[in-house]
């Protein structure tokens, strides 16, 4: 309503377009992550759902790091407080405690400290 270009992704969908435009990334062409980094607004849905791996953890933080960076709004969901998204994010770096090793605690503080927790609760209205 107020003219902003924005893009809703879920989370599962833009790891994929990542990983897809992986050897674009190499090949010096464009990607998709410049495109995520651009838009004015960018709404991450269902934030921390599947299994991260560390590659999927690094272009996150990448990615939220430089949106931060350079002032774009970000909006999250997730079906995890903040303290258990950080917790999912970081089961692939199970047996190693040194938190600046963990990309997961690197997105959890800038998500932390950029945004304004919200808790919906009641009734899935997807389940009817």
């Amino acid at each position: 309503d107020r003219g902003f270009d924005a893009a809703v992704y879920t989370y599962g969908d833009q790891l994929d377009d990542i990983r897809a435009d992986f050897k674009r990334e190499h090949d010096g062409k464009p990607t998709i992550v410049a495109y995520y980094l651009e838009k004015p607004v960018l709404m991450i849905d269902d934030i921390g759902s599947g299994r991260t791996t560390r590659w999927a953890a690094e272009r996150t933080y990448r990615l939220l790091y430089e949106r931060m960076r350079t002032g774009r709004p970000t909006y999250y969901t997730s079906n995890y407080r903040l303290e258990e998204l950080g917790a999912a994010l970081n089961e692939c770096y199970d047996g190693e405690s040194a938190v600046s090793t963990r990309d997961g605690d690197r997105i959890i503080s800038r998500i932390g400290g950029s945004c304004v927790a919200v808790r919906l609760a009641g009734k899935d209205r997807r389940i009817g």
